[in-house]
């Protein structure tokens, strides 16, 4: 069974495409701008170009999940997504401090990274408790193959 990926997902996809690839294309080729001027606290330039880098890798991710047309060619990328946006959120959290609170970007992270982790959360909750919501042998999961179709019982 096809789940389709519905537009409120492909356009949270984009958007994080957009935001995650500007951010990291500024991080990676203006690392001393970005790490001293606009992001939330200090970065050296080998942090900054580090972080742009990654930044680009998600955007790559979010490109190809945005132009995906069935939830089976995407799931895979939400548990691990869903830790890091978490975790950044505790580890951010645990370190406020080092946080300007006089800088845009800061409440623009938080805002950001809260919106992106509970739409992320939602979007997986609601996808996996679709019919046919497989993962492969799941007992009456309707497993499917690396397409999406529905996986057939081996034959003797």
């Amino acid at each position: 069974m096809t789940r389709p990926v519905g537009a409120g997902l492909r356009m949270v996809f984009w958007s994080v495409a957009v935001l995650t690839g500007l951010t990291g294309l500024t991080m990676f080729l203006l690392p001393q701008l970005a790490g001293e001027s606009l992001w939330p606290w200090k970065l050296s330039p080998l942090v900054s170009r580090y972080l742009g880098a990654l930044f680009v890798g998600v955007a790559v991710g979010a490109v190809a999940c945005a132009r995906a047309s069935d939830w089976s060619q995407v799931r895979a990328l939400f548990p691990p997504a869903l830790t890091f946006t978490g975790l950044s959120i505790v580890a951010s959290t645990i370190h406020v401090a080092a946080f300007n609170p006089e800088r845009w970007a800061t409440w623009l992270f938080f805002g950001l990274y809260a919106a992106v982790f509970l739409a992320g959360l939602v979007a997986y909750a609601r996808y996996e408790r679709m019919p046919g919501a497989g993962r492969a042998g799941a007992p009456g999961r309707g497993a499917v193959d690396g397409r999406g179709a529905p996986e057939r019982a081996a034959t003797a």
